[in-house]
């Protein structure tokens, strides 16, 4: 019973869609703009992925600073703040394959919405899990 409650949860996100969103902030001439187009559904909350959660933060740090978003200042930053990539692979090769996401705005947007979603189902499932939990303390 616990494999599919696991198993269920870990259906709940989609990394594609989480780099499918930081490469387009990544590339995007106008991704300031973008990003307050979306910034109510796109927060680090919405993440699944622990180092895009990383990098997302980054890139809106950078934005909000007026600093240049591309794949060599948001390395930078990362390595500033110590944050190497999970699997210890070059923090440039993973932002490099992440810029390369071909997603134009209104895929973007699209994406936003669907992470968004996958967040609030996690949410949801997370609630149902822990009152299960306290109906079953009650019994």
């Amino acid at each position: 019973m616990e494999e599919n409650k696991k198993y269920d949860v870990e259906r709940l996100k989609s990394l594609r869609l989480e780099k499918q969103i930081l490469g387009y902030l990544l590339k995007s001439e106008e991704n300031i703009k973008d990003y307050y187009d979306v910034s109510v559904l796109l927060t680090e909350k919405v993440f699944a992925d622990k180092y895009n959660k990383q990098i997302f933060n980054v890139i809106v740090s950078l934005l909000k600073a007026g600093q240049t978003i591309n794949t060599v200042s948001v390395a930078q930053k990362l390595s500033d703040l110590n944050i190497s990539h999970k699997d210890g692979n070059d923090i440039d090769n993973y932002l490099d394959a992440v810029s390369f996401t071909q997603i134009n705005k209104k895929g973007f947007i699209e994406a936003c919405k669907k992470v968004y979603t996958f967040f609030l189902r996690r949410a949801i499932s997370k609630c149902r899990t822990k009152s299960n939990g306290d109906f079953k303390q009650h019994e």
